[in-house]
């Protein structure tokens, strides 16, 4: 049996940050998730990244982890240029506008959570629980008994759900919530372009929808988010590298050179969740 004063089910960036700001102040945690331990990450750039602003930077700094994202790979972003396709409208601006030495870091999803876990375990307080999937919950006045699959019990006086946007411990619990489709999904890929990126986060909008260009350490190299129409969406992944190159720099109009994609395409389906 395993006792703590919260337990959190899912162990992304969300649920083991709040893990660990719960451990640093000397509150007992448990994670519970059902993924694999998170490795050492490689040399391929992973596919899902987040732009991570100074606020988040201070909270990774306040818990240090930051050293370890810096360690690793994070790439700071010191302009953005922002335009809409059909018309004159853009912006641009970068950090000494702001007297600031960096917009933000675009950082892979896989290192935020490596350096998150490696602090977590060193916190005596913490109990990690990977490949772990829970059985049952129950609650009382005073407590929650979560049930592993193992049968081993884990109790707490709070839970946590922190298990995605189709939030199992949600929807046993009836919580309400408001749901939009977006009729969108996000293309996600890694992009090598002939130009530079010199630091900066490209944005363009689309009639179809926005497409981003977020610069990685390499400076040719960037993570791109296409979001378009579900029918364009596989218009796009059914291309060839050679037609989905082109199709690239043509709706970023030309701005990085030729592109040339890295990486296997993946698409994810926009939905809001309240």
């Amino acid at each position: 049996m395993k006792q703590a004063q919260v337990c959190i089910v899912g162990g992304g960036c969300v649920g083991l940050t709040l893990a660990l700001g719960l451990a640093k102040a000397d509150i007992s945690v448990v994670v519970i998730d059902a993924s694999k331990n998170q490795t050492l990450p490689g040399d391929d750039y992973a596919l899902r990244v987040s732009a991570l602003s100074l606020a988040s930077q201070g909270l990774f700094e306040s818990l240090n982890v930051w050293p370890e994202i810096i360690k690793q790979r994070a790439t700071p972003y010191t302009s953005m240029d922002v335009r809409d396709q059909d018309s004159f409208g853009k912006i641009h601006f970068d950090h000494n506008d702001l007297d600031l030495p960096q917009l933000g870091y675009i950082v892979e999803n896989d290192i935020i959570r490596y350096a998150l876990i490696s602090e977590l375990e060193k916190q005596s307080n913490a109990t990690l629980l990977f490949e772990t999937r829970y059985q049952q919950i129950h609650q009382t006045d005073s407590d929650v008994f979560i049930t592993l699959e193992s049968g081993e019990p884990v109790i707490a006086k709070l839970l946590v759900a922190a298990d995605g946007a189709n939030s199992a411990i949600r929807k046993q619990f009836n919580m309400p919530i408001t749901f939009k489709d977006y009729d969108h999904h996000a293309i996600v890929a890694t992009v090598k372009t002939a130009d530079e990126h010199n630091n900066t986060a490209r944005q363009v909008f689309l009639p179809t929808g926005p497409l981003a260009f977020l610069p990685l350490p390499d400076k040719h190299t960037h993570s791109i988010v296409w979001s378009t129409s579900p029918e364009h969406c596989d218009t796009l992944l059914a291309l060839d590298d050679s037609n989905f190159n082109k199709a690239v720099m043509a709706a970023l109009d030309g701005q990085c050179g030729l592109c040339e994609v890295q990486s296997e395409r993946m698409a994810f389906p926009l939905k809001m969740r309240y």
